[in-house]
Protein backbone atom coordinates (compact mmCIF):
# COMPACT_ATOMS: atom_id res chain seq x y z
CA UNK A 1 0.00 0.00 0.00
CA UNK A 2 1.24 3.62 -1.08
CA UNK A 3 0.55 6.40 1.49
CA UNK A 4 1.05 10.03 1.34
CA UNK A 5 1.43 12.57 4.01
CA UNK A 6 0.80 16.85 3.10
CA UNK A 7 2.84 18.86 4.54
CA UNK A 8 2.02 21.21 6.62
CA UNK A 9 2.20 25.14 5.05
CA UNK A 10 5.00 27.54 6.52
CA UNK A 11 5.35 30.64 6.48
CA UNK A 12 9.26 30.46 6.83
CA UNK A 13 9.89 29.64 3.50
CA UNK A 14 13.53 29.11 4.16
CA UNK A 15 12.22 25.92 7.13
CA UNK A 16 9.96 24.57 4.74
CA UNK A 17 12.68 24.12 2.13
CA UNK A 18 14.92 22.34 5.04
CA UNK A 19 11.33 20.74 6.45
CA UNK A 20 11.12 18.46 3.06
CA UNK A 21 14.72 16.99 3.85
CA UNK A 22 14.10 17.22 7.84
CA UNK A 23 10.78 15.49 7.53
CA UNK A 24 12.68 12.00 6.30
CA UNK A 25 14.44 11.50 9.36
CA UNK A 26 11.91 12.14 11.79
CA UNK A 27 9.51 9.83 9.62
CA UNK A 28 12.23 6.72 10.06
CA UNK A 29 12.58 7.57 13.86
CA UNK A 30 9.34 7.30 14.61
CA UNK A 31 8.65 4.55 11.83
CA UNK A 32 10.99 2.45 13.49
CA UNK A 33 9.97 2.92 16.82
CA UNK A 34 6.33 1.65 15.87
CA UNK A 35 7.38 -1.13 13.69
CA UNK A 36 6.34 0.33 10.27
CA UNK A 37 8.92 -0.91 7.58
CA UNK A 38 8.86 1.72 4.68
CA UNK A 39 9.84 1.52 1.18
CA UNK A 40 10.23 5.05 -0.68
CA UNK A 41 10.10 6.82 1.64
CA UNK A 42 10.79 10.40 -0.14
CA UNK A 43 9.11 13.93 -0.07
CA UNK A 44 7.18 14.52 -3.61
CA UNK A 45 5.31 17.07 -5.70
CA UNK A 46 2.12 17.47 -6.99
CA UNK A 47 0.79 20.05 -8.31
CA UNK A 48 2.08 22.84 -5.98
CA UNK A 49 1.45 20.56 -2.60
CA UNK A 50 4.64 18.80 -1.33
CA UNK A 51 3.87 14.96 0.25
CA UNK A 52 5.86 12.53 1.87
CA UNK A 53 5.37 9.76 0.34
CA UNK A 54 6.25 5.97 1.76
CA UNK A 55 4.89 2.16 0.53
CA UNK A 56 4.50 -0.19 3.67
CA UNK A 57 2.46 -3.64 4.28
CA UNK A 58 1.38 -2.04 7.82
CA UNK A 59 -2.40 -1.56 7.30
CA UNK A 60 -3.47 1.50 9.51
CA UNK A 61 -6.73 1.96 11.37
CA UNK A 62 -7.68 5.43 13.10
CA UNK A 63 -6.16 4.59 16.39
CA UNK A 64 -3.00 3.50 15.05
CA UNK A 65 -2.32 7.14 13.48
CA UNK A 66 -2.36 8.92 16.63
CA UNK A 67 1.73 9.09 16.00
CA UNK A 68 1.82 10.16 12.40
CA UNK A 69 -0.51 13.22 13.25
CA UNK A 70 1.66 14.06 15.58
CA UNK A 71 4.28 14.66 13.32
CA UNK A 72 5.84 17.92 13.12
CA UNK A 73 5.27 17.93 9.30
CA UNK A 74 2.16 16.59 9.48
CA UNK A 75 -1.31 18.54 7.84
CA UNK A 76 -3.05 15.59 6.40
CA UNK A 77 -2.75 12.24 5.39
CA UNK A 78 -3.70 9.85 2.36
CA UNK A 79 -3.88 6.22 0.91
CA UNK A 80 -2.98 6.41 -3.14
CA UNK A 81 -5.54 3.92 -4.40
CA UNK A 82 -4.53 4.67 -8.09
CA UNK A 83 -2.74 7.50 -9.86
CA UNK A 84 -5.58 9.96 -9.83
CA UNK A 85 -7.45 8.94 -6.48
CA UNK A 86 -6.39 9.95 -2.97
CA UNK A 87 -8.02 8.42 -0.39
CA UNK A 88 -8.33 10.62 2.66
CA UNK A 89 -7.11 8.88 5.97
CA UNK A 90 -9.62 9.11 8.83
CA UNK A 91 -7.03 10.22 12.27
CA UNK A 92 -7.75 9.54 15.76
CA UNK A 93 -7.84 13.18 17.52
CA UNK A 94 -4.95 13.16 20.31
CA UNK A 95 -4.67 16.81 21.15
CA UNK A 96 -4.43 17.47 24.87
CA UNK A 97 -4.42 21.40 23.84
CA UNK A 98 -5.50 23.41 20.89
CA UNK A 99 -2.36 23.56 18.16
CA UNK A 100 -2.92 27.31 18.50
CA UNK A 101 -1.30 27.48 21.95
CA UNK A 102 2.52 27.61 20.41
CA UNK A 103 1.34 29.87 17.43
CA UNK A 104 -0.97 32.33 18.96
CA UNK A 105 1.81 33.80 21.02
CA UNK A 106 4.46 36.15 18.90
CA UNK A 107 7.65 37.16 19.89
CA UNK A 108 11.59 38.02 18.74
CA UNK A 109 14.04 34.96 18.99
CA UNK A 110 10.94 32.48 19.52
CA UNK A 111 11.74 28.76 18.42
CA UNK A 112 10.01 27.79 15.74
CA UNK A 113 6.71 25.82 17.04
CA UNK A 114 7.43 23.28 13.78
CA UNK A 115 10.69 22.50 14.46
CA UNK A 116 10.29 22.26 18.51
CA UNK A 117 7.33 19.02 17.88
CA UNK A 118 10.37 17.73 15.60
CA UNK A 119 12.91 18.18 18.98
CA UNK A 120 10.09 16.63 20.93
CA UNK A 121 9.48 13.76 18.51
CA UNK A 122 13.34 13.50 17.91
CA UNK A 123 13.26 12.74 22.02
CA UNK A 124 10.27 10.68 22.74
CA UNK A 125 10.90 8.30 20.06
CA UNK A 126 14.61 7.59 21.26
CA UNK A 127 13.49 6.32 24.70
CA UNK A 128 11.35 2.92 25.78
CA UNK A 129 8.68 5.34 26.91
CA UNK A 130 6.95 6.14 23.56
CA UNK A 131 3.82 4.63 23.94
CA UNK A 132 2.58 5.77 27.32
CA UNK A 133 -0.23 7.59 28.30
CA UNK A 134 1.64 10.78 30.01
CA UNK A 135 5.21 11.82 29.53
CA UNK A 136 7.22 13.95 31.32
CA UNK A 137 8.72 16.48 29.44
CA UNK A 138 12.08 18.98 30.57
CA UNK A 139 12.79 21.89 28.91
CA UNK A 140 15.56 23.15 30.88
CA UNK A 141 16.07 26.15 28.99
CA UNK A 142 12.60 27.23 28.18
CA UNK A 143 12.24 30.81 27.38
CA UNK A 144 8.63 31.66 26.98
CA UNK A 145 7.36 28.27 26.75
CA UNK A 146 6.82 27.40 23.31
CA UNK A 147 8.32 23.59 24.34
CA UNK A 148 6.25 23.60 27.65
CA UNK A 149 3.17 24.95 24.97
CA UNK A 150 3.87 21.68 22.41
CA UNK A 151 4.40 19.19 25.16
CA UNK A 152 0.82 20.22 26.37
CA UNK A 153 -0.43 19.54 22.87
CA UNK A 154 0.70 15.94 23.08
CA UNK A 155 -0.46 15.41 26.46
CA UNK A 156 2.42 15.43 28.15
CA UNK A 157 3.68 17.32 31.65
CA UNK A 158 5.50 19.94 31.21
CA UNK A 159 8.26 21.14 33.26
CA UNK A 160 10.36 24.03 32.55
CA UNK A 161 13.34 26.24 33.79
CA UNK A 162 14.07 29.96 32.99
CA UNK A 163 16.38 32.20 34.59
CA UNK A 164 14.32 35.30 33.40
CA UNK A 165 11.74 36.60 35.21
CA UNK A 166 9.64 38.64 32.51
CA UNK A 167 9.81 35.80 30.34
CA UNK A 168 8.30 33.31 33.03
CA UNK A 169 6.07 35.86 34.23
CA UNK A 170 5.01 36.43 30.62
CA UNK A 171 4.60 32.61 30.22
CA UNK A 172 2.73 32.13 33.07
CA UNK A 173 0.18 34.57 32.21
CA UNK A 174 -0.43 33.92 28.61
CA UNK A 175 -1.22 30.51 29.51
CA UNK A 176 -3.81 31.25 32.19
CA UNK A 177 -5.00 33.84 29.85
CA UNK A 178 -5.57 30.94 27.38
CA UNK A 179 -6.58 28.53 29.56
CA UNK A 180 -9.32 31.03 30.76
CA UNK A 181 -10.77 31.78 27.48
CA UNK A 182 -10.10 28.35 26.32
CA UNK A 183 -12.91 27.16 29.01
CA UNK A 184 -10.04 24.73 30.24
CA UNK A 185 -10.53 23.72 33.85
CA UNK A 186 -7.56 24.76 35.88
CA UNK A 187 -5.92 26.05 38.82
CA UNK A 188 -2.81 27.83 39.41
CA UNK A 189 -0.07 28.33 42.48
CA UNK A 190 2.92 30.73 42.26
CA UNK A 191 5.88 31.11 44.76
CA UNK A 192 9.17 30.97 46.62
CA UNK A 193 11.10 27.51 45.77
CA UNK A 194 12.42 26.76 49.18
CA UNK A 195 14.49 23.61 48.94
CA UNK A 196 16.14 22.25 51.99
CA UNK A 197 16.40 26.00 53.41
CA UNK A 198 17.72 27.33 50.55
CA UNK A 199 15.46 29.55 47.90
CA UNK A 200 16.64 28.72 44.26
CA UNK A 201 14.23 30.94 42.83
CA UNK A 202 10.03 30.86 42.44
CA UNK A 203 7.83 28.38 41.15
CA UNK A 204 5.18 28.51 38.73
CA UNK A 205 2.48 25.51 38.49
CA UNK A 206 -1.02 25.01 36.60
CA UNK A 207 -3.22 22.24 36.95
CA UNK A 208 -5.48 21.86 33.50
CA UNK A 209 -8.22 19.19 34.15
CA UNK A 210 -10.51 18.23 31.12
CA UNK A 211 -13.52 18.35 33.70
CA UNK A 212 -13.79 19.09 37.41
CA UNK A 213 -13.38 15.41 38.86
CA UNK A 214 -10.33 15.35 36.85
CA UNK A 215 -8.64 18.42 37.95
CA UNK A 216 -9.92 17.40 41.85
CA UNK A 217 -7.99 14.57 41.08
CA UNK A 218 -5.25 16.27 39.96
CA UNK A 219 -5.63 13.22 36.91
CA UNK A 220 -5.06 15.66 33.98
CA UNK A 221 -1.69 17.53 32.93
CA UNK A 222 0.91 19.35 34.37
CA UNK A 223 3.05 22.63 33.72
CA UNK A 224 5.30 23.51 36.26
CA UNK A 225 8.30 26.14 35.60
CA UNK A 226 11.29 26.79 37.80
CA UNK A 227 12.55 30.54 37.78
CA UNK A 228 15.60 30.43 38.73
CA UNK A 229 19.31 28.80 37.34
CA UNK A 230 19.20 25.78 35.37
CA UNK A 231 21.89 24.13 37.18
CA UNK A 232 19.36 23.83 40.21
CA UNK A 233 16.85 21.80 37.97
CA UNK A 234 17.65 18.59 39.88
CA UNK A 235 16.91 20.44 43.50
CA UNK A 236 13.30 21.72 41.91
CA UNK A 237 12.32 18.78 40.78
CA UNK A 238 11.81 15.10 41.44
CA UNK A 239 15.03 12.94 40.45
CA UNK A 240 14.92 10.20 37.84
CA UNK A 241 11.25 11.62 36.91
CA UNK A 242 11.94 13.17 33.54
CA UNK A 243 11.16 10.98 30.37
CA UNK A 244 12.97 13.25 27.80
CA UNK A 245 14.87 16.24 28.32
CA UNK A 246 14.35 19.15 25.01
CA UNK A 247 15.91 22.55 25.02
CA UNK A 248 17.01 24.95 21.88
CA UNK A 249 20.07 26.03 23.60
CA UNK A 250 21.42 29.37 23.87
CA UNK A 251 22.40 30.95 20.46
CA UNK A 252 25.02 33.99 22.15
CA UNK A 253 27.03 34.74 25.06
CA UNK A 254 24.90 37.39 26.77
CA UNK A 255 22.21 34.59 27.31
CA UNK A 256 24.49 32.11 29.74
CA UNK A 257 23.81 32.06 33.08
CA UNK A 258 25.36 31.98 36.58
CA UNK A 259 25.15 30.13 39.72
CA UNK A 260 26.49 31.58 42.79
CA UNK A 261 29.61 29.77 42.50
CA UNK A 262 30.87 30.84 38.77
CA UNK A 263 30.11 32.99 35.87
CA UNK A 264 29.49 31.37 33.14
CA UNK A 265 31.64 32.64 30.30
CA UNK A 266 30.85 30.17 27.06
CA UNK A 267 28.36 27.55 26.24
CA UNK A 268 30.78 24.76 27.14
CA UNK A 269 30.93 25.75 30.83
CA UNK A 270 27.12 25.93 31.39
CA UNK A 271 26.76 22.75 29.65
CA UNK A 272 29.23 20.65 32.10
CA UNK A 273 27.27 22.15 35.17
CA UNK A 274 23.82 22.10 33.45
CA UNK A 275 24.25 18.23 32.67
CA UNK A 276 25.41 17.12 36.06
CA UNK A 277 22.05 18.57 36.75
CA UNK A 278 19.60 17.07 34.21
CA UNK A 279 21.44 13.66 34.63
CA UNK A 280 20.17 13.29 37.30
CA UNK A 281 16.44 14.10 36.76
CA UNK A 282 16.06 11.84 33.45
CA UNK A 283 15.15 8.73 33.66
CA UNK A 284 16.61 5.51 32.73
CA UNK A 285 15.91 4.84 29.09
CA UNK A 286 15.21 8.48 28.51
CA UNK A 287 16.61 10.99 26.15
CA UNK A 288 17.59 13.87 25.74
CA UNK A 289 17.32 16.25 22.65
CA UNK A 290 18.95 19.44 22.24
CA UNK A 291 19.63 21.99 19.58
CA UNK A 292 22.34 24.48 19.04
CA UNK A 293 24.45 26.88 17.06
CA UNK A 294 27.13 24.90 14.93
CA UNK A 295 28.98 28.24 14.67
CA UNK A 296 29.65 28.01 18.37
CA UNK A 297 30.20 25.02 18.79
CA UNK A 298 30.63 21.63 17.17
CA UNK A 299 28.62 18.24 17.60
CA UNK A 300 31.90 16.44 18.92
CA UNK A 301 32.62 19.48 21.84
CA UNK A 302 28.98 18.76 22.90
CA UNK A 303 28.90 15.20 22.29
CA UNK A 304 31.82 15.24 24.61
CA UNK A 305 30.50 16.98 27.46
CA UNK A 306 27.36 14.74 26.86
CA UNK A 307 29.29 11.61 27.30
CA UNK A 308 31.41 12.99 30.38
CA UNK A 309 28.32 13.46 32.53
CA UNK A 310 27.09 9.81 31.50
CA UNK A 311 25.30 10.02 28.32
CA UNK A 312 25.12 8.08 25.49
CA UNK A 313 25.52 10.08 22.29
CA UNK A 314 23.03 8.82 19.01
CA UNK A 315 25.35 8.69 16.12
CA UNK A 316 23.36 6.79 13.48
CA UNK A 317 22.44 8.47 9.90
CA UNK A 318 18.99 9.50 10.90
CA UNK A 319 20.05 11.78 13.91
CA UNK A 320 22.14 13.28 11.86
CA UNK A 321 20.32 14.94 8.96
CA UNK A 322 18.75 17.75 11.03
CA UNK A 323 21.07 20.46 10.55
CA UNK A 324 19.69 23.52 8.84
CA UNK A 325 20.39 27.63 8.51
CA UNK A 326 18.15 29.77 10.17
CA UNK A 327 19.99 33.38 9.85
CA UNK A 328 23.52 34.42 8.58
CA UNK A 329 24.42 33.76 12.46
CA UNK A 330 22.94 30.88 13.40
CA UNK A 331 23.02 27.44 11.57
CA UNK A 332 21.14 25.16 13.95
CA UNK A 333 21.38 21.37 14.47
CA UNK A 334 20.03 18.50 17.18
CA UNK A 335 21.91 16.17 19.06
CA UNK A 336 20.42 13.13 21.10
CA UNK A 337 21.66 11.23 24.01
CA UNK A 338 20.12 8.42 25.68
CA UNK A 339 20.40 7.33 29.86
CA UNK A 340 21.10 3.70 29.18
Amino acid sequence: MKYVVLLKPNSNIPYFEEMKRMCIYEAKIVFEKLGIKTERLEVVQMGKAYYLMFETDNKFEKESTKHIANLSFYYTMFEIESDTLLRPIEIAATNYLGDDISVRLKYTGKTNETFTRLLLNTAIFSTDFYNLECINVLDPVCGKGTTLFESLVLGCNAYGVEENKKHVDELGNYLLRYLKEGKYKHNSHKGKAIVNNENIGEIIEVNIGKTKEELKLEAGKKLKVLRGDTTDAHKAFKKNSMHIIVGDLPYGIQHMGKNKEKTFRNLDDLLDVSFKSWYMLLKKGGAIALSWNTYTNKREEIAKILVDNGFTVVNDERYLNFFHRVSQAINRDIIVAKKI
